[in-house]
Protein backbone atom coordinates (compact mmCIF):
# COMPACT_ATOMS: atom_id res chain seq x y z
CA UNK A 1 0.00 0.00 0.00
CA UNK A 2 2.94 2.84 0.66
CA UNK A 3 3.67 2.19 -3.14
CA UNK A 4 -0.23 2.38 -4.19
CA UNK A 5 -0.25 5.81 -1.74
CA UNK A 6 3.50 6.56 -1.79
CA UNK A 7 3.79 9.41 -3.90
CA UNK A 8 0.86 11.22 -1.84
CA UNK A 9 2.76 10.77 1.49
CA UNK A 10 5.55 12.35 -0.17
CA UNK A 11 3.85 15.71 -1.87
CA UNK A 12 4.05 17.67 1.59
CA UNK A 13 2.02 20.80 -0.13
CA UNK A 14 -1.38 19.60 -1.30
CA UNK A 15 -1.63 17.96 2.04
CA UNK A 16 -3.03 14.80 0.72
CA UNK A 17 -0.80 13.17 3.05
CA UNK A 18 -2.62 13.73 5.88
CA UNK A 19 -5.70 11.35 4.59
CA UNK A 20 -2.88 8.69 3.23
CA UNK A 21 -1.69 9.09 6.53
CA UNK A 22 -4.57 8.26 7.84
CA UNK A 23 -5.74 5.73 6.06
CA UNK A 24 -2.60 3.74 6.27
CA UNK A 25 -3.46 4.05 10.14
CA UNK A 26 -6.64 2.70 9.55
CA UNK A 27 -5.43 0.01 7.90
CA UNK A 28 -3.67 -1.23 10.96
CA UNK A 29 -6.32 -0.85 13.27
CA UNK A 30 -8.56 -2.71 11.12
CA UNK A 31 -5.88 -5.60 11.45
CA UNK A 32 -5.54 -5.64 14.69
CA UNK A 33 -9.76 -6.16 14.56
CA UNK A 34 -9.46 -8.58 12.24
CA UNK A 35 -6.91 -10.68 14.29
CA UNK A 36 -8.23 -9.75 18.18
CA UNK A 37 -12.03 -10.84 16.52
CA UNK A 38 -10.45 -14.06 15.92
CA UNK A 39 -8.83 -14.55 19.85
CA UNK A 40 -11.54 -13.62 21.33
CA UNK A 41 -13.84 -15.83 19.12
CA UNK A 42 -16.94 -13.54 18.79
CA UNK A 43 -19.33 -14.76 16.32
CA UNK A 44 -20.41 -12.44 13.09
CA UNK A 45 -23.54 -11.28 14.91
CA UNK A 46 -21.99 -10.38 18.04
CA UNK A 47 -18.73 -8.53 16.58
CA UNK A 48 -20.99 -6.45 14.23
CA UNK A 49 -23.14 -5.53 17.52
CA UNK A 50 -19.93 -4.69 18.85
CA UNK A 51 -18.30 -2.42 15.67
CA UNK A 52 -22.04 -0.77 14.91
CA UNK A 53 -22.63 0.35 18.59
CA UNK A 54 -18.74 1.31 18.97
CA UNK A 55 -18.87 3.69 15.75
CA UNK A 56 -22.09 5.06 16.82
CA UNK A 57 -21.19 6.13 20.46
CA UNK A 58 -18.50 7.77 19.17
CA UNK A 59 -19.84 9.59 16.60
CA UNK A 60 -22.92 10.94 19.12
CA UNK A 61 -19.73 11.96 21.40
CA UNK A 62 -18.20 13.61 18.83
CA UNK A 63 -21.07 15.62 18.09
CA UNK A 64 -22.70 16.19 21.37
CA UNK A 65 -19.00 17.53 22.54
CA UNK A 66 -18.81 19.87 19.66
CA UNK A 67 -15.17 18.26 18.43
CA UNK A 68 -16.67 18.19 15.00
CA UNK A 69 -18.78 20.14 13.15
CA UNK A 70 -22.21 18.47 11.45
CA UNK A 71 -25.12 19.26 9.41
CA UNK A 72 -26.96 16.59 10.03
CA UNK A 73 -30.00 18.23 12.18
CA UNK A 74 -30.45 20.52 9.13
CA UNK A 75 -30.84 17.19 6.98
CA UNK A 76 -34.08 15.77 6.06
CA UNK A 77 -35.05 12.30 5.72
CA UNK A 78 -35.20 12.63 2.10
CA UNK A 79 -31.35 13.46 1.54
CA UNK A 80 -30.21 11.16 4.27
CA UNK A 81 -32.06 8.01 3.81
CA UNK A 82 -29.64 6.76 0.96
CA UNK A 83 -26.49 7.07 3.24
CA UNK A 84 -28.36 5.16 5.84
CA UNK A 85 -29.47 2.51 3.76
CA UNK A 86 -25.43 2.01 1.64
CA UNK A 87 -22.94 3.01 4.64
CA UNK A 88 -25.43 1.99 7.83
CA UNK A 89 -27.03 -0.97 6.71
CA UNK A 90 -25.03 -2.16 3.51
CA UNK A 91 -21.23 -1.15 4.67
CA UNK A 92 -21.50 -1.25 8.49
CA UNK A 93 -23.99 -4.13 9.40
CA UNK A 94 -23.97 -6.49 6.33
CA UNK A 95 -19.89 -5.83 5.75
CA UNK A 96 -19.35 -6.31 9.26
CA UNK A 97 -21.31 -9.56 9.77
CA UNK A 98 -19.84 -11.03 6.41
CA UNK A 99 -16.60 -9.93 7.31
CA UNK A 100 -16.63 -11.75 10.74
CA UNK A 101 -18.23 -14.80 8.80
CA UNK A 102 -15.37 -14.60 6.80
CA UNK A 103 -12.63 -15.00 9.90
CA UNK A 104 -14.41 -17.44 10.96
CA UNK A 105 -14.56 -19.56 7.88
CA UNK A 106 -11.37 -18.36 6.23
CA UNK A 107 -9.41 -17.57 8.77
CA UNK A 108 -7.83 -14.24 10.02
CA UNK A 109 -4.83 -14.22 8.47
CA UNK A 110 -6.86 -15.31 4.73
CA UNK A 111 -9.30 -12.63 5.39
CA UNK A 112 -7.11 -9.53 5.69
CA UNK A 113 -4.81 -10.78 3.10
CA UNK A 114 -7.59 -10.56 0.94
CA UNK A 115 -9.37 -7.59 2.83
CA UNK A 116 -6.19 -5.65 2.02
CA UNK A 117 -6.90 -6.08 -2.11
CA UNK A 118 -9.74 -3.36 -1.27
CA UNK A 119 -7.50 -0.56 -2.23
CA UNK A 120 -6.09 -1.91 -5.16
CA UNK A 121 -9.88 -2.71 -6.41
CA UNK A 122 -10.74 1.30 -5.58
CA UNK A 123 -8.02 2.43 -7.42
CA UNK A 124 -8.84 -0.06 -10.90
CA UNK A 125 -12.52 0.78 -10.33
CA UNK A 126 -11.67 4.36 -10.11
CA UNK A 127 -10.85 4.51 -13.63
CA UNK A 128 -14.15 4.14 -15.42
CA UNK A 129 -16.83 4.64 -12.75
CA UNK A 130 -15.05 8.11 -12.52
CA UNK A 131 -13.29 8.73 -15.47
CA UNK A 132 -9.76 8.51 -13.23
CA UNK A 133 -6.18 8.53 -14.84
CA UNK A 134 -4.18 5.78 -13.16
CA UNK A 135 -0.38 6.29 -13.05
CA UNK A 136 2.72 4.34 -13.05
CA UNK A 137 2.82 4.59 -9.46
CA UNK A 138 -0.83 3.38 -9.18
CA UNK A 139 -0.41 0.94 -11.23
CA UNK A 140 2.73 -0.83 -9.55
CA UNK A 141 1.55 -0.08 -6.55
CA UNK A 142 -2.32 -2.56 -7.67
CA UNK A 143 0.19 -4.98 -9.10
CA UNK A 144 2.33 -5.30 -5.63
CA UNK A 145 -0.67 -5.68 -3.73
CA UNK A 146 -2.69 -8.19 -5.81
CA UNK A 147 0.95 -10.17 -5.64
CA UNK A 148 1.16 -9.93 -2.00
CA UNK A 149 -2.39 -11.20 -1.53
CA UNK A 150 -2.03 -14.18 -3.75
CA UNK A 151 1.55 -14.57 -1.98
CA UNK A 152 -0.22 -14.85 1.24
CA UNK A 153 -3.08 -16.90 0.31
CA UNK A 154 -0.91 -19.41 -1.27
CA UNK A 155 1.64 -19.56 1.32
CA UNK A 156 -0.81 -20.09 4.41
CA UNK A 157 -2.61 -23.15 1.78
CA UNK A 158 0.65 -24.95 1.35
CA UNK A 159 1.62 -24.93 4.69
CA UNK A 160 2.25 -28.69 6.00
CA UNK A 161 -0.56 -29.85 8.63
CA UNK A 162 0.88 -30.99 11.83
CA UNK A 163 -0.78 -33.67 13.49
CA UNK A 164 -1.25 -33.63 17.01
CA UNK A 165 -1.71 -37.44 17.36
CA UNK A 166 -1.38 -38.50 21.23
CA UNK A 167 -2.16 -35.28 22.68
Amino acid sequence: MLVLLGGGLLDLHSGYWRGHLAFLGASLLWACYTVALRIIGLGALEATALLCSGSLLGLVLLLTGGLVDSTLAEIGWHDLWPYLLTQGLGAGIVGGFTYGVAIRRLGAEKTAAFGSITPALAAVAAVPLLDEPISADTLAGVLLITLGVLLASRLRDSRPVVSRAGS
